[in-house]
């Protein structure tokens, strides 16, 4: 036994410190991106014409804010498309009023008019909001209904964009829930993780996208979109089959506030693995990843329940001391990102506060919980015949192929209470 609780230790070291490595490579990325970055301005021949993207299906708690965000940014030439689901979404009445007091006409705002079952809704609205914009713009960019972008969002990506060498971008959401539900907890610690793996393995999120029109064609993205589910992670596929660059462009992290239950994170989790499945060509190494982290902990605790029945206290002792030490070396490396995330949002003036007392208090347990979850959700996404998704329920005919079972409307019945909470 006392080999087998030394090999078991070293396992913990060796994972532990991988992840230490991979996390110094992102922060240093993090940093050399930073440092780098060409500060001068867009000249007016430079500066592309952007059509900011939104497909809602619900009314998401920061959608005022988020739509707000666009027209309070500093770029020039900025017009938002919105397309809505249904003609009697929840969605509606938000925006009208939102857009009614900005009293913008830089806004179009219509409904969803085809469904076809062999994509998801939000590639449907994206679709027809891309159709209907290719002429009349330089850049297409998504914005989702919980993104709250800073005044210099559009900036950066036009000038990150400048190089015709650059196809689309990489930047990422972070998590900071202000109450810290355990859901909330879970799905911070989660996607802290997914931000450093998403960098190396160059998995876009839509946030942070930004297109050329012509790009869309060419790369066959556009007809990729015809039968997907998801609009961000196919574009990794269509840019490298065309040699274009996935530039990382840090300052394109954006903050969500939104709080989620516990089921709810799991559900999350899951849905973001089916889409890593179904188009992304590194799958089986985000699979290697989460089994990695499952073992860190099942192991060892497996191991210490056996040593306490055999009163070996000893060797029970140092197993739970290395998953302790595992764990604090875990909230080690997560304040290392999100510190690296404080700088992003220090420099441009948004309010950077980090964990509190309450949250830091609970977070040794929410990375546990988090450790077992994550491979759980990547099992559950394996075996998955159906993924729900907004009210919808679609089915997985195969790699890259889905088809809705049936579409019924987003209804008011359907939103969150508590206007805190993600649908």
């Amino acid at each position: 036994m006392y080999v087998l609780t030394i090999a078991i230790l070293f396992y913990l070291a060796i994972s532990w410190t991988t992840q230490w490595v991979l996390v110094r490579l992102y922060v240093r990325a993090v940093r050399s991106a930073a440092s780098g970055d060409d500060t001068g301005e867009l000249s007016e021949s430079e500066r592309p014409r952007i059509t900011v993207l939104m497909p809602l299906r619900g009314a998401d708690p920061f959608l005022p804010q988020a739509i707000r965000s666009v027209f309070e940014n500093e770029y020039p030439d900025l017009r938002l498309r919105i397309v809505i689901d249904d003609g009697d979404d929840p969605a509606w009445k938000v925006v009208e009023e939102t857009v009614k007091s900005l009293g913008t006409d830089k806004v179009c705002v219509s409904v969803l008019r085809e469904k076809p079952p062999e994509r998801s809704l939000i590639c449907s609205s994206l679709i027809q909001a891309f159709d209907e914009s290719e002429e009349t713009c330089d850049l297409i960019c998504f914005c989702a209904a919980d993104m709250v972008v800073p005044a210099n969002w559009y900036r950066e990506m036009a000038k990150a964009m400048r190089d015709p060498e650059v196809g689309s971008l990489l930047g990422n959401r972070w998590y900071m829930s202000a109450e810290g539900r355990w859901g909330s907890l879970v799905r911070y610690a989660w996607n802290a993780g997914a931000v450093v793996l998403m960098w190396l393995f160059k998995i876009p999120w839509s946030g942070a996208l930004a297109l050329r029109p012509a790009d869309v064609h060419r790369t066959g993205l556009r007809r990729m979109w015809e039968t997907s589910m998801v609009e961000d992670v196919p574009v990794y596929d269509a840019m490298r089959r065309s040699g274009l660059e996935m530039r990382f462009v840090p300052s394109l992290t954006i903050v969500n506030r939104e709080e989620i239950g516990l089921g709810g994170a799991f559900r999350f989790m899951k849905r973001q693995m089916i889409w890593a499945r179904l188009y992304h060509p590194r799958w089986a190494l985000v699979v290697a990843h989460s089994l990695m982290g499952l073992l860190s902990l099942a192991v060892p605790l497996a191991v210490a329940g056996w040593a306490l029945a055999a009163r070996e206290f000893g060797v029970a002792a140092w197993l739970f001391g290395g998953v302790a030490a595992y764990l604090a070396g875990e909230a080690r490396l997560l304040g290392m990102l999100e510190s690296s995330v404080c700088d992003v949002l220090r420099s441009r003036h948004e309010d950077a506060t980090g964990l509190t007392i309450g949250r830091a208090v609970r977070l040794l347990p929410a990375i546990a919980l988090t450790q077992f979850l994550y491979p759980l959700a990547v099992i559950a996404c394996c075996f998955a015949r159906v993924v729900h998704w907004r009210g919808i329920d679609y089915r997985i005919l195969g790699r890259g192929k889905v088809r809705m079972i049936e579409y019924a409307p987003f209804r008011a019945a359907e939103q969150p209470a508590d206007g805190q909470t993600s649908i």
